[in-house]
């Protein structure tokens, strides 16, 4: 078995934090996940956690998802950032495509 990727989850429900580390071990993926619930905390995590994959819900108290996609681009160019949410239309999960 290969290394495990690290996964930053940017997530204040833990319930949906919950169904997204649920779907990761089903599909069986070697993964560590730190979870952020906070900007403080992604931030945090972001410089010490050396993420492989970043998945981010939208909306959360203080911050959103475009902030935390500019945040982590600044930090980590290239590494793949999914948003999963239930709350965007469908204009901005394609300008979030076309954002990177």
């Amino acid at each position: 078995m290969g290394n495990k990727i690290n996964i930053l989850l940017l997530e204040d429900n833990p319930a949906d934090a919950g169904l997204v580390q649920r779907a990761l071990k089903k599909a069986a993926v070697h993964c560590t996940v730190h979870l952020a619930d906070s900007k403080t905390s992604f931030a945090k995590l972001l410089k010490n956690s050396s993420p492989d994959i970043i998945v981010s819900d939208h909306t959360l108290p203080d911050i959103n998802s475009s902030e935390a996609l500019t945040m982590s681009r600044k930090i980590y160019s290239g590494i793949p950032f999914i948003l999963v949410t239930g709350t965007v239309s469908e204009e901005f999960a394609a300008q979030c495509i076309r954002d990177g």
